[in-house]
């Protein structure tokens, strides 16, 4: 069983959007004990986000169902046992006291309190990698995060962020595949570094979005504010960034370089945390790029457009169709649909 089936079977239940199958299925998964940990993983990190300590024990758990609900907790654990029977299971959740109270939570109205914190528990995956942990969306999906010291993460569609429950004293490591827009409280004896694939990036107190995307040929670090510094893997070519100064890696040429953005950037970097992309003069081929791995879509370019430099703006809840025709339009070309794929055609770029 994977987390992911988990949670989906959880949100499916709670939405009351389940098959009969799927009941059943989410069922028999909670009965088997060989799942038991990742059962109680799955539920506690749902109840309480990625939060560092926010796993409940027994005792906490109960007692925090008491207080909600304000009646009598085994009587509501008969209501969550009626549930398993009307599925033909007389013992659903009741091996383990916590994962049935934490479940407790949800079925009994307890989302909207939960949802009180930064980030909504059943708006992303997460996962329990040991000492670690991993967030991740889907595609058209984001998400905020609050690490353990405080910092700030919003994690753009497809993408994933891997940290610790505790940070080391002398220094705070994250992953990033993907895109993300980072807020890093200032700790100089602390510093914060984000690995993505063969970049490294190093900061003291800043804000800045990485996008590190598996299936693109570059890596792009965008400061908003602060200062931080670039490295590939050899530690070479170390390169500091300023606000509105962006750092390429390119992984065909293994070549990183420095560029100055224009002034409109930085502010379109912040709305990222909105879910609102913004380009300002960006190469057509690069957008489409994006779309594709914001969306989940195939896109091609025709050769004599690919270059053209657009200004465009979209939110992450536009459908990739209507986002594509008007930059389509833009460039005075034409928008196609075939064999799963949408296709850009145009003579040129406009004068």
């Amino acid at each position: 069983m994977s987390a992911s089936r988990l949670r989906y079977l959880l949100d499916k239940y709670l939405n009351n959007e389940y098959t009969s199958a799927e009941l059943d299925e989410f069922a028999d998964l909670l009965e088997q004990p060989e799942h038991e940990d990742e059962v109680k993983a799955v539920l506690a990190a749902l109840a309480g986000g990625t939060k560092p300590g926010r796993v409940l024990s027994d005792e906490a758990a109960q007692q925090m169902l008491k207080n909600i609900l304000g009646n009598d907790i085994a009587a509501d654990q008969g209501k969550i046992k009626d549930i398993g029977k009307r599925a033909g299971k007389k013992a659903l959740f009741m091996k383990w006291a916590a994962a049935a109270a934490v479940f407790a939570f949800f079925v009994l109205g307890i989302r909207a309190f939960m949802q009180q914190d930064t980030e909504s528990p059943l708006s992303a995956a997460v996962r329990d990698a040991g000492n670690k942990v991993v967030v991740y969306t889907t595609t058209g999906e984001r998400k905020e995060i609050v690490l353990p010291d405080g910092s700030k993460v919003w994690l753009s569609p497809s993408s994933a962020l891997t940290y610790p429950y505790v940070f080391d004293n002398n220094k705070r490591e994250v992953q990033l595949s993907g895109e993300a827009f980072f807020e890093v409280e200032r700790a100089p004896e602390q510093p914060f570094i984000i690995y993505s694939g063969t970049i490294k990036t190093k900061v003291l107190g800043t804000s800045f979005n990485i996008q590190a995307y598996e299936n693109q040929e570059s890596i792009a670090v965008m400061v908003v504010t602060g200062k931080v510094k670039v490295s590939n893997d050899s530690e070479e070519n170390d390169i500091e960034l300023l606000p509105n100064q962006r750092a390429v890696f390119n992984k065909i040429t293994d070549r990183l370089t420095k560029e100055t953005t224009v002034e409109e950037q930085a502010p379109g970097m912040l709305k990222r945390k909105e879910g609102t992309f913004v380009y300002h003069n960006e190469p057509l081929q690069k957008i489409t790029e994006d779309i594709e791995a914001y969306f989940g879509v195939k896109v091609e370019v025709a050769p004599p457009v690919k270059g053209c430099n657009v200004v465009a703006s979209f939110e992450v809840t536009d459908s990739p169709a209507s986002v594509l025709e008007i930059i389509a339009i833009t460039i005075h070309g034409d928008l196609f649909f075939k064999n799963g794929t949408y296709i850009i055609n145009g003579s040129g770029c406009p004068d």
